[in-house]
C-alpha cells in the first residue's frame, strides 16, 4: 500500500469534498464542519466515503461513517490513521 503524506491526504480529501459538494477547493478549510459549514448531507458523506475508498484503496467499516459534525481536519486525521 502506498504511503501518503499528510499534505497529499489533505489535498485529496478536499478535492473529493469539492467534487461531491460542488464547491471550489479554495472554499473548503480544515476547520470547516461537514454539515454546518460545507453542507454535506448523509448522502454526500456516503458518496465522499466511496470516493475515499476508491482513491486510497481502503474500506470503511460500518462503524466508521463520516459524522455530520466532523471537521475536514478530523476526516484527514481519520484517513491518516486508516492509511
Amino acid at each position: 500500500m502506498k504511503k501518503y503524506s499528510r499534505e497529499e491526504i489533505e489535498k485529496k480529501v478536499i478535492e473529493i469534498i469539492s467534487k461531491v459538494c460542488g464547491l471550489e477547493t479554495e472554499d473548503i478549510h480544515l476547520g470547516d464542519t461537514m454539515m454546518d459549514d460545507i453542507g454535506c448531507d448523509s448522502i454526500d458523506r456516503l458518496e465522499i466515503e466511496i470516493h475515499l475508498e476508491r482513491e486510497f484503496a481502503i474500506q470503511f467499516n460500518k462503524d466508521e461513517m463520516i459524522g455530520a459534525g466532523w471537521t475536514v481536519r478530523e476526516l484527514c486525521d481519520f484517513m491518516e490513521l486508516k492509511l
